[in-house]
């Protein structure tokens, strides 16, 4: 097996060539994985026991925190107390209403540097963002992804939706699905990354098919993105 990864653009700065590498795992696993996978490694001792083991280690790991001791499980990890939060002075002490009470955690060096070794790394492609036009309802016959009435209100519901209705080349499209003919929504009421709500040009062919298509800039970017509804509308004859 090996360890997945993808790039992605970094939108914090303004260099078009610099992306960073996310981890992508396959898989998560909890308390009953760590059991399964210990016993797929060949365990000399039952899984009963196995389980067993572990709950008492997990039991004196807590022990010992609450005992104010730092705990280091060589080639796994360190953990240790810590306390979050401004103190008056020397004289001031904890308060559970101004302080906190945290955990702090780190990776063993040992783990890491073997990590490092042994894993095989295998970058995954990576599906470009772009707006998601998933629900149209439309307010004149209340019929969802069906019909549209010029001249009513339509609102789409999905994610990455807003854009920046200053722009020309930004912002929601009607396609005459026969013509590909572009009509271009003039009034937005609502337009969030969620939400758009607009008022149906009346402009548009009676007893046609429409394909909905929205274009925006994402995160501040240069490249125009585009998403479509994965269903045509039709406006009444």
């Amino acid at each position: 097996m090996a360890i997945k990864y993808a790039l992605y653009e970094n939108q914090l700065t303004a260099d078009a060539g610099d992306f960073y590498a996310r981890t992508k795992p396959i898989a998560s696993k909890d308390f009953d994985g760590l059991v399964e996978r210990m016993m797929e490694q060949g365990s000399t001792i039952t899984e009963a026991d196995v389980r067993a083991v572990l709950l008492e280690a997990i039991r004196a790991v807590k022990s010992l925190l609450l005992d104010g001791q730092r705990i280091n499980i060589n080639g796994l990890v360190h953990i240790w107390p810590s306390i979050k939060g401004r103190f008056d002075g020397d004289v001031d002490s904890y308060d559970a209403s101004r302080h906190e009470l945290n955990l702090n955690t780190t990776a063993d060096r040992g783990l890491i540097d073997e990590l490092r070794t042994a894993a095989v790394l295998e970058k995954d492609t990576v599906l470009e963002a772009s707006p998601q036009l998933r629900r149209y309802v439309d307010n004149a016959s209340g019929s969802v992804n069906a019909t549209m009435t010029p001249g009513m209100i339509g609102q789409i519901t999905g994610k990455l939706l807003d854009f920046d209705q200053v722009q020309a080349d930004e912002g929601l499209f009607l396609i005459d699905a026969l013509t590909d003919v572009e009509t271009k929504v003039a009034y937005i009421q609502k337009n969030t990354a969620t939400d758009t709500v607009f008022l149906v040009p009346d402009t548009l062919t009676a007893d046609t098919q429409y394909q909905v298509e929205l274009r925006t800039r994402l995160f501040g970017g240069e490249e125009l993105r585009s998403g479509k509804l994965k269903v045509t509308l039709r406006t009444p004859a």
